[in-house]
């Protein structure tokens, strides 16, 4: 239940910080912001998929690695993204831990409609994975 009412205010939240930026922003902005809640939610159930799979990563070390995300957003996407990190980013990965299916998580919660698909979310994951597994080889080398 907690979950849900979490799950519940964060969208609400999300949703009038998004008019605000909306009402900020140009009207012929290239990017739709009706979706990056839905984007937000495909980005971060890809990338703790992998950190998972491929690292073993903890809870406590995922969620640690997921408020980096927000670097590879759109800067005028940064504020949204960093609030969704802070209330979502725990919610899914510990449902992922759980073994809650991640095809289903972001339409479950409503977070996006059972066809939407992230237009940017391959590009922002490749870049995080890259980036990540580049780090984790410096580190390897550094030792």
């Amino acid at each position: 239940m907690k979950k849900c009412i979490l799950i519940i205010f964060s969208i609400l939240l999300l949703t009038f910080i998004s008019s605000t930026v909306a009402l900020e922003q140009n009207s012929n902005s290239a990017v739709d912001e009706t979706n990056y809640v839905c984007d937000f939610c495909q980005i971060t159930i890809e990338i703790t998929e992998f950190l998972i799979k491929n690292y073993s990563m903890t809870r406590d070390q995922i969620e640690d690695k997921l408020s980096s995300i927000c670097t590879y957003i759109p800067v005028e996407y940064k504020k949204e993204c960093k609030f969704f990190m802070l209330f979502t980013g725990p919610i899914i990965s510990k449902s992922l831990y759980k073994g809650e299916d991640p095809l289903k998580f972001c339409t479950t919660y409503g977070l996006c409609s059972a066809t939407q698909k992230s237009p940017v979310k391959n590009l922002i994951v490749k870049s995080f994975v890259d980036d990540f597994n580049q780090q984790q080889s410096q580190q390897i080398i550094s030792k």
